[in-house]
């Protein structure tokens, strides 16, 4: 079965390619990846997905993007599907749709089920938008919600409940606990090799380094702890940019005990550190990373914020890791403090950080639901 996956962002997006090779190997998928720009270096095609590169009419920049030669491929190829993620400002897309309706191939969109910036909008704009996004998401032969509250959300809007199939979001889980596996008997000695002692209590955050996460609130609330909990590390893995004023603000605050490592793409590095960590933090716009905390069982800590990703369904506050008051500090340090004071607490919330992933995240859970959609 012939799949074409649309997307101007997938020339960077390592975990759609892992989702769509997981979907391929399992359910016999040719998958075709069609983008723009330049591939990010750890990307990679394989026996079962390829990438294909077109120009858009709008610099690489801009939000926009028109792919012409998209449209001419699909002609020219008429895969068996085309699965887009539903972006109001990636025509491409759009048209995609309507071409497939004319020569007969199975559209189908892979979405929240609504579109962040439209709450952002004036109200007569945003009404036109929404009704432009659902105009278009109803046009489709199926459409995938990343969650729960998306599929609510387009069933609320009038979409045919039948038309929708929820597959939630996730990584490929069975990659993650596999490479995990190959560490967990030497967490010791890797903390020791990355310079650690066995006592210390390290606090993680993966992933850009921009301003809608907050990091800044997860170093304020670890210096806030820096006299009672003297072995307290904080590490931040990620670049972006806001690198330059975060260190300033530890260095402004006197806060010794962070460490900043850039990006980590490595899968093998990566999970050493996640192994020998306690805790994940991310304050604001939680997305997949805490589907790769799970799988380490690190409870999160996180804060209330319209931001949040689909993947904040994974959360249950109070038993896999807490959602504080928004930008409310002192609580957030609070909960640190809670969880690394009773281990017994601690254990508890990492059984169940990953029972989540085990029981609701799990990359097969995800595939089966999107293959659903597909055919």
């Amino acid at each position: 079965m012939k799949l074409f996956f649309i997307s101007k962002c997938a020339n960077w997006q390592k975990y759609r390619l892992e989702v769509l090779t997981k979907l391929a190997e399992t359910y016999g998928y040719d998958v075709e990846i069609l983008t723009t720009g330049k591939l990010k270096p750890y990307l990679q095609a394989n026996h079962v997905v390829k990438y294909k590169i077109f120009n858009s009419i709008f610099p690489q920049k801009f939000s926009f993007s028109l792919m012409p030669g998209i449209l001419k491929y699909i002609i020219k190829n008429k895969p068996d599907v085309v699965l887009c993620l539903n972006n109001s400002t990636q025509l491409t897309e759009y048209l995609a749709l309507m071409l497939c309706k004319l020569i007969g191939v199975r559209f189908v969109w892979w979405t929240h089920g609504f579109d962040h910036a439209v709450s952002k909008k004036p109200t007569i704009l945003k009404i036109l938008k929404e009704k432009y996004v659902l105009f278009f998401l109803n046009q489709s032969d199926s459409i995938i919600t990343f969650s729960d509250k998306g599929r609510d959300y387009l069933i609320s809007k009038g979409i045919p409940a039948k038309k929708i199939v929820t597959a939630l979001n996730t990584m490929d889980t069975d990659k993650i606990l596999k490479i995990k596996n190959k560490y967990v008997d030497k967490k010791h000695s890797i903390k020791e090799q990355f310079g650690f002692e066995i006592s210390d209590r390290l606090l993680v955050f993966t992933g850009r380094l921009t301003k809608e996460k907050k990091i800044d609130h997860a170093i304020l609330a670890c210096q806030q702890l820096q006299s009672e909990f003297p072995n307290l590390k904080l590490i931040i893995i990620g670049n972006g940019s806001e690198l330059t004023y975060l260190k300033k603000l530890a260095e402004d605050i006197d806060f010794k005990n962070v460490q900043f490592l850039g990006e980590i793409y490595d899968e093998e590095i990566l999970s050493q550190w996640l192994l020998i960590s306690d805790i994940y933090i991310m304050p604001a716009y939680v997305g997949l990373g805490i589907i790769h905390a799970f799988c380490y069982g690190l409870p999160i800590l996180t804060e209330e914020d319209d931001s949040h990703g689909p993947c904040i369904q994974y959360l249950k506050d109070g038993k896999n890791g807490y959602m504080v008051k928004r930008d409310n500090i002192v609580e957030l340090s609070s909960k640190v403090k809670e969880l690394l004071s009773d281990e017994t607490k601690l254990d508890l919330f990492s059984e169940e950080a990953f029972n989540t992933v085990l029981n609701e995240g799990s990359v097969n859970s995800m595939i089966y639901n999107m293959h659903r959609a597909l055919i």
